[in-house]
């Protein structure tokens, strides 16, 4: 889902290099070009999280599935994080569903 214009092979955002290695102890990719690392959030919204991503998928189908909206109170408590966290997080998501 994250490269889909080559078939979900790994792509360095920076140079747009596709020759990639895999690096399955962390998670992670490593550009044979330039040889730095790098993982799927890189480039996005999440490239700078500290949640897990099982925590920001639910922040994120809370806050969508909300009818009438959701406070940032309710959410925080609802996945045991702070209000600041949480806070920022849904700026982050309505600038992703602004673009």
């Amino acid at each position: 889902m994250r490269w889909p214009e080559t078939d979900g092979e790994a792509v360095y955002p920076v140079c747009s290099h596709d020759e990639t290695y895999k690096i399955t102890t962390r998670r992670k990719f490593k550009c044979k070009n330039w040889h730095h690392q790098f993982s799927v959030a890189s480039s996005t919204i999440f490239a700078s999280r500290k949640m897990d991503f099982v925590d920001l998928l639910a922040a994120m189908c809370l806050t969508v599935n909300a009818s009438k909206g959701m406070s940032m109170v309710q959410l925080s408590r609802d996945i045991d994080c702070q209000y600041k966290t949480t806070f920022v997080l849904a700026h982050k998501l309505r600038e992703a569903i602004a673009r």
